[in-house]
Parts: C-alpha cells; structure tokens; sequence
C-alpha cells in the first residue's frame, strides 16, 4: 500500500511537470504543417496535456484508493461556463464551427481543474509559474530579436518584423500584460522592501525581461500592426441582435446565442447598415466583437454572460483580491479576447487557486474533499474529510469507475482531435503541392483531408475551387472540332 501511494505522489509530481512544460511551449509553439500555423499546434498541445493529466489523475486515484478532489470557489462557476458554452455549441447555427471552438475551450478549463488537483505543494505552484513566465520570457525575446529585424524560426512566415509566436502582436500584448502583473504582483514585496528573496527571485527576473517584451510589443501594436477592432457601438449592436432578432430561434438565440466561436456569422447577418458607410471598414469581416463580453453574449447567449459574471463575482468577491485576475476582467470588458487570452485566464484562477489552497487561513474555502460512493439510502455520492475514514460498501469501485469514465472520454476526444489534426496536415500539404501545380497530388491529398474530417466548411470551399479548375484545364486541352469523352 505504501508502494503504491509513494507511486501515486510521483505521478501527482509528473502531471505538474507536464502541465508546467505546456505552459512554456504553449506560447512558443509554431509550425507550417498546419493550416493555421499559430492556433492548431497550440491548441493541438493543450489536447495532449489535458488528457494525458487526466488520465495520469485517474490512475492515482485507483493506486490510492480514492478520489479527492480540490474544492475551490471558482469551480462551480466554470463547470456552469463550460455547460453554457456546450449547449451553445449543440444550438449553434453553425454547429461544426462551434464545436472546433469549443473542443479546446473544454481543454483549457480542464487545465484548470489539472491544475487545482495537481498542484499541492508550494514547489508545485512556483514550478508553474516561473513556466508561466518562462514562456512569456521566450515569446518577449522571439519579439524583441524580430523587431531588430533578427530572425530566430526557419519558417517563412517568421521572417517579418511583426512576427509574433502568438501570430498577433495584439494578442500577444494582452498575453502579456497578464503575465507581467503576475510577475508584479509576486515580486511587490521583494521590491518593496529591496531586498530579492531566493523564492521571489524569478519574479523580479521576469517582469524585467517580460516588461521589455511588452514594450516592444506595445512598440509594434502602435507603429507596425494598428490592429483593427470592431468598434464598441457595432459589436453592442450585434451582439443583442444575435439574442433577440434570430428570427426561427428566438428562444435558442436569447438563452444561447449563435453558438461558441461563431461571431463572423452574427456578424454577417446583424451588422447595422450604417456599418457599411464607414469608409475603412465596410468591406472588413470581423471574427471577433469589440470586447470578449460582447462576443459572449452573441454567441453564447444569456446563459454563457451569466455564467461568466457569476465567475467574475467570485473573483472580485475573494479576498485578497488577485491584481492579475482584475485586470483579466478589465480586458474582457474593453477587449476582444483570442484563444490565448482565454487560456491565460484559466491558468491564473488555476494558479492563484493552488496558491490560496497552500494558506492556511484561507482552508475554509481552499480545501480537499473526498468523494465516496454509499448505499442507496444515504445517496450515491457523498463529500467528506480526506482525514475522515468511513467505511462504504462500494468506496473502492470509485476509482476504478472514474478512471473507466476518463479513459473513455479521453480516447473519444482524442480520437476526433487526432481526426482533425491529421485531416489539417493533409489539407496543408495539398495547398502545398498546389502552390508547385501538381493538380493530381493536390486532389487526392484534399479527398483524404475531408474524409477524415467532412465538418470543416473550408475544405469543401477550397476543394470545389480545385475541381473547377482542373475541370477547366481538361476542358481547356479538348479541340473546339470534337466533343469531350463521357470519362
């Protein structure tokens, strides 16, 4: 029994270096074998580390013979999110889109339970974030050589002045305005007091390096890369439009917008028409709103703003208040948010979870809860002290249920995530070989992509282009004199 529980910490120890490795190749991650060389591959690692943390959970539950789970007070709001966003997926108006959105939306929140039951040890929570910050450090230095016009990356596309890893210089801004409060905010005391502690060290190193990224970022969003944000007045617009004049779904538009992701379809369909005598932008489509509530309540409706204010409460109701955290909710409120963003958030409710959980004074809201299966007659499941040990008729078939349960979810998502990620190379590879005119190689790379992958309204676009043309080309090589073959 001993064996097994010493086995069960070292996994708890190789989920935290897992996750903490993600959160340094996260930011970092390129690639050209994908469509999108930015968000596929980042999103593509997230799956592996989120499935690949749970199920190393589950394992250590049945080595220990229980299930314990961190309580946090964040956990029910974002269980709540997570639901909304699901059933505005199941009633979105472009259901395929919206569920690509929502797979790696489901990722990063379950990162952040990942996170809160992993991360136990004070070690645990400084390894994840100097990750954190790690990666944000890489990003900043990638920036910083690219805006001296010195190019790191091989690829192509990174040899510009505005390349960024996280493919926005904007984006990166708000990823990194969020790290960089960390940084501050853990370091304060060392430099109040001017003395640098061994702990607060990486903090003081970091927000020097990651306020230089920000600069330099900052530097690029005002003179290379003026991003372009639809302005407040139109998303507004759009966004109670989507909830309240869709006309054959009033009800699903009101409780559950157009659907996770799709905010280009409200767009389309409710942009005002004094939207188009803007000179700048009326021939612009906009995948995002104004700000990341606006696309919320657009796209998820009633349910997915609410969810998101009941986890906004909680944060500004928890005491002491987390700077990182508020100043991720400003952001919501004024900026539109990219997945980057969005999984930088869930890391920090994860890590300033992990932390308060390690306080002893904040035990009555931070704590461990032990989940047992008891007789019919008391219920079916029942939350108690870790430290309490209660017999229960069937305690021991939990674990092994729950990691049935996560064995089978995990092979499920990660069969359609390795479906679309594979289709995605393919599909790449085919743009590639129409780039070289090899019209043969081209289609049959693309048939293979959209069988492995029909959902993807863009391979069908692109692949109808591709038959026209060689349609043509045949067409093109017939005499005026004869007619084509049947063939």
């Amino acid at each position: 029994m001993e064996n097994k529980v010493e086995l069960g910490i070292k996994l708890e120890r190789v989920t935290v270096f897992v996750t903490g490795l993600f959160l340094i190749l996260f930011p970092v991650l390129v690639t050209d074998l994908s469509t999108d060389a930015f968000s596929i591959p980042k999103q593509t690692i997230l799956a592996i580390t989120a499935i690949s943390g749970l199920v190393l959970l589950g394992i250590k539950g049945v080595l220990a013979g229980s299930v314990k789970l961190r309580r946090t007070p964040f956990d029910l709001p974002i269980v709540l999110f997570v639901i909304a966003a699901l059933l505005s997926a199941i009633f979105a108006v472009n259901r395929a889109d919206s569920f690509i959105s929502f797979v790696p939306f489901l990722f990063a929140a379950l990162l952040y339970f990942l996170i809160t039951n992993s991360a136990k040890r004070a070690q645990d929570v400084m390894f994840l974030q100097g990750s954190l910050i790690l990666g944000a450090i890489i990003v900043s230095t990638v920036t910083f050589l690219s805006y001296l016009k010195i190019y790191v990356l091989p690829f192509p596309f990174a040899k510009a002045q505005t390349f960024t890893p996280l493919g926005s210089l904007f984006d990166q801004l708000l990823y990194l305005a969020l790290v960089l409060s960390l940084c501050l905010y853990m370091a304060w005391p060392a430099l109040k007091r001017r003395v640098v502690e061994k702990g607060r060290l990486i903090f003081v190193v970091g927000a020097f390096f990651v306020l230089i990224g920000t600069f330099v970022t900052l530097l690029g969003v005002v003179t290379l890369q003026k991003p372009v944000i639809l302005p407040f007045q139109t998303g507004f617009q759009i966004g109670f439009a989507s909830i309240s004049q869709d006309s054959g779904r009033v009800v699903q538009g009101f409780l559950m917008g157009s659907g996770l992701g799709t905010f280009l379809a409200d767009f389309t369909r409710f942009k005002p028409a004094a939207f188009n005598l803007n000179q700048d932008l009326w021939n612009l489509t906009f995948l995002r709103s104004s700000s990341f509530i606006l696309e919320l309540i657009a796209t998820t409706g009633l349910l997915g703003i609410l969810s998101f204010l009941f986890l906004a409460f909680r944060i500004i109701r928890t005491k002491p208040l987390f700077i990182p955290l508020i100043l991720a909710l400003v952001f919501a409120l004024i900026f539109p948010f990219a997945f980057s963003t969005i999984l930088v958030f869930f890391v920090l409710i994860a890590l300033f979870s992990a932390q308060q959980g390690l306080v002893e004074r904040q035990k009555q809201r931070f704590f461990d809860v032990e989940l047992k299966l008891v007789t019919l007659r008391r219920g079916v499941f029942a939350l108690s002290d870790p430290g309490h040990r209660s017999d229960s008729e069937y305690g021991n078939l939990l674990p092994y249920a729950l990691l049935i349960i996560i064995i089978g979810f995990s092979i499920l998502l990660g069969v359609a995530v390795g479906r679309f990620v594979v289709s995605d190379y393919l599909f790449q590879k085919s743009l590639v070989s129409a780039s070289q005119n090899n019209a043969q190689k081209t289609y049959q790379l693309e048939t293979r992509a959209i069988q492995l992958f029909p959902q993807r309204d863009g391979y069908h676009r692109i692949f109808s282009q591709i038959n026209l043309s060689i349609a043509n080309n045949i067409a093109s090589g017939i005499p005026k004199d004869q007619k084509p073959p049947a063939q």
